[in-house]
Formats: structure tokens, C-alpha cells, sequence
């Protein structure tokens, strides 16, 4: 996920052993070749902080002013990584929603579980511009995965078969963790 010139990683997995650490790559200023003179750093991460987990679905949210940053921040000071699911300790499928607040290098929990429900192996995307369903900014789409268990209110869930792929769309306010399943519109 991209933000500002960086590119931002968040957990994974090693020996079976789910990760938690926040790594910033700053990419060089060479436009020919950016990785010439990129640098890593980890992150020290404010507070509570989401659980290791791997397969989860991440996604650079730009901001609005609103959210961490604090009345009257600019939108890159709002910005915002948000994580939603994955994989972990034991393989065991998460539900959880998270944000990386940029400005405040603080984590901040959304939601303990979402209609999208616990899955992994999903896609997470923030496109600029797109106008949601639900009305309002900042949004994060949440696409397919692994569904091994539904939250309240998914649309659609009873047919689909817990541990099987999924196709659901759902759209999710990044500042609340709020989704809606809008795979059928």
C-alpha cells in the first residue's frame, strides 16, 4: 500500500508464526529506477495494536480531515491504513478491522467484527473518486476471500459455504468499520 512516497507492509507469516510489525519502505528519489536508494524502517506503533496476522486485506484510505488527524487536518495528515481479517495465531480466520492513522502513528480499532465477516485471502482497494453507495468518504471495498464465518446482517452469507471462496463485495467506512454487503447492488 502506497502513501506519500512509501510503501507500507503490515504483518505476514514465518515458521507458522503469524506477524505484527509495521515496515515503511521509502522508495529513492531516482525516477528511473526508485529502488536505487530505497530504505526500510520499522515502524514503532502507538498503543494498542492489531493482533499478527497473515492473508489479511489492506489498503492506503486518503483522507478527508476527519478520522485521526484531528479537526481541521489536511487530507495526507488523515490518511490512513486500514486492515480488515486475515489469518491468526493458529491459522484461525479473523474479523477484526483496524487503522493505521499516518498522522499520529497510532492504531485505532474499527470494529471487532464486520458484516464481511471473519474471511482471508481477500482484496482490499480505496479507489480516488469513486462515488459509494452509502454516501460519505473514506471508503474500502472489500473483495472475495475465504469466508469461514459471517457477521450480523451479511447479505447473502447463508449461501455461501463456510471455508469455500466467495465473491462478496463489500463497501466499509474507514473512519467507523461500518460495511455493507453490496455484491448483489
Amino acid at each position: 500500500m502506497a502513501h506519500n512516497g512509501a510503501v507500507y507492509l503490515f504483518g505476514g507469516e514465518r515458521g507458522g508464526l503469524p506477524l505484527d510489525d509495521l515496515w515503511e519502505l521509502k522508495l529513492g528519489a531516482d525516477t528511473a529506477d526508485p529502488s536505487r536508494g530505497a530504505t526500510w524502517r520499522r515502524l514503532v506503533q502507538k498503543g494498542a495494536a492489531p493482533s499478527g496476522r497473515y492473508e489479511h486485506a489492506a489498503a492506503v484510505v486518503a483522507g478527508t480531515g476527519r478520522g485521526g488527524g484531528g479537526a481541521g487536518a489536511s487530507a495526507s495528515a488523515s490518511a490512513r491504513l486500514v486492515l480488515h481479517g486475515g489469518r491468526g495465531a493458529g491459522g484461525v480466520a479473523l474479523s477484526d478491522m483496524w487503522a493505521y492513522e499516518f498522522g499520529t502513528g497510532a492504531w485505532r480499532r474499527l470494529a471487532e467484527t464486520t458484516p464481511a465477516g471473519a474471511r482471508f485471502g481477500h482484496g482490499a482497494a480505496s479507489p480516488a473518486g469513486v462515488i459509494p453507495a452509502a454516501g460519505g468518504l473514506p471508503r474500502l471495498y472489500l473483495f472475495g476471500g475465504v469466508a469461514d464465518a459471517f457477521g450480523p446482517g451479511a447479505a447473502g452469507s447463508p449461501n455461501i459455504q463456510k471455508g469455500l471462496p466467495t465473491g462478496a463485495l463489500f463497501e466499509c467506512d474507514a473512519d467507523t468499520g461500518a460495511c455493507e454487503d453490496i455484491t448483489y447492488g
